[in-house]
């Protein structure tokens, strides 16, 4: 089987079982949900999921992506495969609004003042 990203070909050396080849798809193929962008790549429930995070500080989206990628490795073989791609789409999410966020810098320094750190360090 040979796919193709970005114009590039290449062959997939994976495994041929159902769940195996959904996941690939999933993760390699289909087109990321991005919040800030606002392309309808997202589903009703990450949408509602990203507005929840969106207003949170710095500190709780990383305690929380930290939080996810455990559960992900813990869970790898008890979990539906639904599940991790929940888990997956939540932490893409989470990272996505952490950029945007740092890449805000008034709001990373405000962040930085609320934990008592510096904001000259920024």
């Amino acid at each position: 089987l040979r796919h193709y990203v970005n114009g590039t070909e290449y062959d997939y050396t994976g495994s041929l079982a159902v769940e195996t080849l959904r996941e690939f798809i999933a993760t390699k193929l289909v087109e990321a949900c991005n919040p800030i962008l606002g392309v309808n790549t997202c589903s009703d429930r990450a949408k509602r999921y990203a507005n929840k995070w969106d207003g949170k500080e710095v500190v709780r989206i990383v305690g929380e992506v930290e939080r996810l990628e455990k559960m992900m490795e813990k869970s790898e073989s008890s979990t539906t495969a639904e599940l991790r791609s929940w888990m997956r789409e939540r932490r893409d999410v989470l990272k996505i609004i952490h950029g945007a966020k740092v890449a805000t810098p008034t709001e990373a320094m405000q962040d930085r003042k609320e934990q008592g750190g510096n904001s000259e360090e920024l």
